[in-house]
């Protein structure tokens, strides 16, 4: 005779199967069967929920679960997160806020609450919930994980690193941790000791395709883009029919002078499934940046009928206008985007470059300080803001700015190599080279920071060395037409007689 688990164990292979049908079918079997016992009911959707894939069903599911039973706890904590992940914040806040009256040093609710708040902008009031949590419970290895991820995001990484630390005191081979850590090392300047932390994952687990995805990526953000590729292909001998693999691959070949191959990696995750706005978003780009930009628009165009209100997709939409010479309907889409989350950073660091590429200096300005409003330490929009005073020959502020991210994050290639190129578009070309030197010396195979040091150099009249720094930048990308060009201006100018 079928038992209740044997109906929901079905339901589960038969939403994996994706017989939708059939298992709403069984749905209703289940239902008939618990009608009287609404709260067994209610533990019977959670239980399916928690098992399938797709958050939309799990959604429905958990819906109908706080329906029959509201006054359970773990349900509505499942609940809130699907909302979070459906990107339904403020109905996510309120069912944590019910949750947390039942149960207020609840440190599952706490941590999830403060997740959420972390994704409305509301990050003292998150960072409040996460330090109550760990009052409750030092130890709490999910706790530590959010708080330090979020800490991360918004400019405080030298925390952030001490919560993972204690997260790996409590547990060395956690692998959400060491996989949180290792990105965020990449991410902020550290990428021999991310690289460390990959290895010890995979040590761990060699065959462990989110590793071997998050490690590619911060190889090809680093400069080490074979290897990258390596880890990427490794991936995908494990799992075919990965998108966030595929995503992750076309980006990085995108980024490293392979545009139809990577093109073919966005094909083959839409493939997979034609709605990712991820990967539609990132085909978007890279199209765009490879000069196809007529097809780009046509992207980013089935990734707004998928979702007209996604922050990503509209403000990279309008990314890509502006960089072809439309900036009205970009301006168009970036107010869209802001419309949807007025404090999305993303859009409003964009919308300021493109404004002030377009000779609306002070609106952009405007902008940036509307981003720092929301995130004061975002040494993104440190960086931009002072990248575009340059421009605009403010050369105090902007070296101000510069000087702030440095304080923040002062082993960050990244920036360290973005001041160098403002200094050097300051024709304080000195102090440009000490920076450009200092992010080689983190990050010595960083193609963009060997060309804009290279193209430094020749500006100050020093074409030998220009040549050295271009020759070398080849080794690495030796069919870059942006380095091919600057080598031969180099080289033409080195040997001109005196």
């Amino acid at each position: 005779m079928e038992t209740i688990n044997d109906i929901k164990q079905n339901i589960i292979s038969l939403f994996a199967q994706r017989n939708v049908r059939e298992a709403h079918r069984r749905l209703h079997t289940l239902r008939a069967l618990q009608a009287q016992m609404p709260e067994n009911l209610a533990r019977s959707f959670a239980f399916i929920a928690k098992k399938v894939g797709s958050p939309q069903i799990k959604r429905q599911l958990l819906e109908e679960a706080v329906a029959l039973d509201a006054s359970n706890i773990f349900i509505l904590t499942s609940y809130g997160n699907v909302l979070v992940k459906n990107r339904q914040i403020e109905k996510a806040l309120t069912v944590f806020e019910k949750a947390l009256k039942a149960r207020p040093d609840d440190i599952v609710i706490l941590s999830s609450y403060g997740k959420a708040l972390v994704d409305d902008g509301q990050l003292p009031k998150a960072f409040k919930m996460f330090e109550y949590s760990l009052q409750l419970d030092a130890n709490d290895i999910a706790t530590l994980n959010s708080y330090a991820k979020a800490l991360v995001n918004h400019g405080q990484s030298e925390k952030a690193f001490k919560l993972f630390e204690h997260s790996l005191q409590v547990n060395p081979n956690d692998v959400i941790t060491l996989n949180s850590y290792g990105k965020a090392l990449a991410e902020h300047g550290q990428p021999q000791k991310a690289f460390d932390t990959f290895e010890r994952l995979l040590g761990l687990n060699p065959n462990d395709t989110k590793t071997l995805t998050s490690y590619g990526k911060a190889l090809a953000e680093n400069g080490q883009p074979q290897k990258a590729f390596d880890m990427f292909e490794r991936s995908l001998q494990l799992n075919t029919r990965n998108t966030i693999i595929f995503n992750s691959y076309g980006k990085a070949l995108a980024e490293h002078g392979q545009p139809q191959k990577a093109f073919e990696m966005f094909e083959r995750s839409l493939e997979i499934k034609a709605t990712d706005t991820i990967s539609l978003n990132s085909y978007g780009k890279a199209l765009s940046d490879h000069g196809h930009s007529q097809k780009a628009f046509e992207i980013f165009e089935r990734a707004l009928q998928v979702n007209a209100n996604n922050p990503n997709t509209l403000t990279s939409y309008g990314k890509a206008l502006a960089e072809h010479g439309q900036p009205q309907k970009a301006f168009e889409l970036f107010e869209h985007s802001l419309k949807v989350n007025h404090k999305n950073i993303f859009t409003l660091n964009h919308y300021a470059m493109a404004l002030a590429e377009f000779g609306d200096a002070e609106k952009a300005f405007e902008m940036f300080e509307r981003s720092l409003q929301a995130n004061a330490k975002n040494t993104n929009t440190l960086v931009s803001y002072g990248s575009a005073l340059i421009k605009h020959k403010r050369f105090n502020q902007a070296f101000e700015l510069f000087d702030r991210s440095l304080k923040l994050q002062p082993k960050n290639p990244v920036i360290l190599a973005n001041y160098g190129v403002a200094l050097a578009n300051a024709e304080v070309f000195s102090e440009a080279f000490k920076q450009f030197q200092q992010a080689l010396q983190l990050d010595a195979n960083n193609v963009l920071t060997l060309t804009n040091y290279g193209k430094a150099l020749m500006n100050d009249g020093q074409f030998e060395k220009a040549i050295e720094i271009l020759e070398r930048t080849l080794q690495i990308t030796p069919n870059d037409t942006v380095v091919l060009n600057n080598y031969a201006t180099a080289l033409a100018n080195h040997n001109q007689p005196d």
